[in-house]
């Protein structure tokens, strides 16, 4: 489908990594929708895209507006591809569409945790990349945290 070039910039936001979710480092999905709506409201400018992938067990089920779309990737790595370089931003957990924006040089702010962090530094190839690293336990603080990212979501925004 053609992305509406009436927007000024194109921002993804992925809420799925199977290891994060494993690890218990990753925000409720329905925080991830209120930020994704939160955002589109902010920015009426900027198109929102939820990304997702077709063998998901979670799929979205929101009301899409004008500048809050979903994306749903195939099987195929090339579609994942192709909508990435279209992005002028995206806000993420650790998984692999984080690591293909860094190489791509695509702005990128990410939830993390320490460990992850160790493993990835990001911003290698040269791109911008933000991060907010959370060590175990960090649910205890999580409205905190989650404010936090918000807030960081919403000043990198501000700074494209």
């Amino acid at each position: 489908k053609q992305i509406d070039t009436k927007y000024e910039k194109i921002i993804g936001i992925n809420a799925f990594s199977n290891n994060s979710e494993y690890r218990g480092f990753n925000f409720f999905i329905k925080d991830w929708i209120g930020l994704a709506r939160q955002l589109s409201l902010k920015y009426p400018k900027f198109l929102f895209i939820l990304l997702n992938f077709s063998t998901n067990s979670i799929q979205y089920n929101i009301d899409q507006n004008a500048n809050l779309k979903v994306f749903c990737n195939n099987k195929n790595i090339a579609s994942l591809v192709s909508i990435s370089q279209k992005l002028d931003f995206l806000i993420t957990v650790d998984t692999g569409n984080l690591h293909l924006c860094d190489i791509l040089q695509i702005p990128t702010l990410a939830f993390t945790s320490s460990l992850a962090a160790y493993r990835f530094g990001g911003g290698s190839y040269g791109g911008r990349f933000d991060k907010l690293i959370v060590k175990p336990a960090w649910q205890k603080e999580y409205r905190k945290i989650y404010e936090i990212f918000t807030k960081k979501a919403e000043n990198n925004l501000e700074n494209l």
